[in-house]
């Protein structure tokens, strides 16, 4: 039997079990690269869900174990770089506060490194032999997706931020991009060395609802049968926050359609009570959400990449209404998605809701399109063929 290849795998946060969008993509991937790799992954921080006490070891897969540096100063910054609503810059000179010999041992013995997000990137570039490719997976474009803000604090974060960014860029073998949008961006910096492999889901665990199981949603959020359902999901990121307020301003607007807004996610914590709104908060599962929908909402104004919430959408069978950004990846494919202004989404509902027709139409191409294209299982196979020819490409650097 073949030795397999040896992953060292960097993220600046734990990522199982996931909760968002970037953790998704993580696990997604890793979870589906093929018996061939064997992935030893190093967090630099932990997610709240890691707490009480935080794990040092959790091993997702046989093939897959995943390791939490045991690194307050890193846990501090990466709270508050969230807080202030910016990535954690900075990350790769926290690296550099100790010996992280496990880390470095990893590194000096893999066939391939594999770096999430671009904010490690220089540190793992100096430990990586000149013979070994690394590959970074930039899920999204930061200085795209960051403004600058007004203030000196912000705008300083933002010069590091595209600093940062930049040089990653320039430093990996490979760059990986969620869109053809997000690699045109980076073909404008010089970099030729890209492949393009969007955000996915789980089609095995996201599946349309049966009608039996959508009337039993429908009753646990106590909306009446044959009533009308909008779902938006979505974390804190500050697009998704956006997205909510943009929703809460056009509730009576959907109200007077008979159509429920449901906003599940922490994007809808610690908002004030509305008619026509269920506020769900954070959930342990969002599968009961979707059972309950008749509509996916995407009204983002801003982002980078493919949509997670959107896949999700179309892994469940929901006809969805997205803004420009909201479709973006999605340009020219029949999948279900109908581009509009957000707020011209009230309306557009309302009329696809009378339309039964046309929704188990764009229902029937959404799945087909996330069984077809977008499920971790061929997402996974295709990076280990990103990583296989990097290793095969990949020659010592002068």
């Amino acid at each position: 039997m073949a030795r397999r290849r040896r992953l060292a795998v960097l993220t600046t946060m734990s990522v199982w079990p996931p909760r968002r969008g970037g953790q998704n993509r993580v696990a997604g991937l890793l979870s589906n690269l093929g018996e061939g790799w064997e992935v030893c992954h190093f967090a630099q921080s932990i997610q709240r869900t890691d707490l009480p006490v935080p794990r040092r070891r959790v091993t997702v897969t046989p093939a897959w174990t995943e390791w939490r540096l045991m690194d307050p100063v890193s846990w501090a910054w990466m709270f508050l770089a969230g807080r202030l609503g910016y990535p954690p810059v900075g990350a790769d000179a926290l690296l550099r506060l100790a010996p992280r010999r496990a880390v470095r041992r990893a590194i000096q013995a893999a066939d391939a490194v594999l770096v999430f997000h671009p904010w490690q990137v220089a540190w793992a570039r100096r430990l990586t032999p000149r013979n070994v490719p690394l590959v970074l997976d930039a899920s999204d474009v930061a200085t795209v997706l960051y403004a600058a803000g007004a203030s000196p604090l912000r705008q300083r974060v933002h010069r590091r931020l595209t600093r940062d960014e930049d040089r990653a860029w320039h430093l990996a073998d490979v760059v990986v991009l969620a869109s053809e949008a997000d690699r045109a961006v980076v073909a404008q910096a010089g970099i030729s060395e890209t492949a393009v492999l969007p955000n996915g889901v789980d089609t095995r665990g996201i599946t349309p609802a049966s009608a039996e199981t959508r009337a039993a949603a429908l009753a646990r959020l106590g909306v009446a049968p044959g009533g009308c359902v909008a779902l938006f999901i979505g974390s804190r990121h500050p697009p998704n926050l956006e997205a909510v307020a943009a929703l809460e301003a056009q509730a009576p607007a959907f109200a007077a359609a008979g159509i429920t807004l449901v906003l599940v996610g922490r994007s809808s914590l610690g908002r004030d009570a509305r008619p026509g709104i269920i506020h769900a908060g954070e959930v342990p599962d969002v599968r009961p959400y979707l059972d309950a929908a008749d509509l996916g909402l995407c009204p983002l104004a801003h982002g980078t990449g493919t949509s997670d919430k959107v896949l999700t959408y179309l892994a469940a069978g929901l006809p969805t209404l997205a803004t420009p950004v909201g479709a973006r990846g999605f340009e020219g494919e029949d999948a279900g998605i109908e581009v509009c202004a957000a707020e011209a989404m009230p309306a557009r509902a309302a009329a696809l809701f009378a339309d039964p027709a046309a929704m188990t139409r764009m229902g029937a191409s959404a799945r087909r399109v996330a069984a077809d294209t977008y499920d971790w299982r061929q997402l996974g196979a295709r990076l280990g063929g990103i990583l296989d020819r990097a290793i095969s490409t990949c020659s010592p650097r002068l």
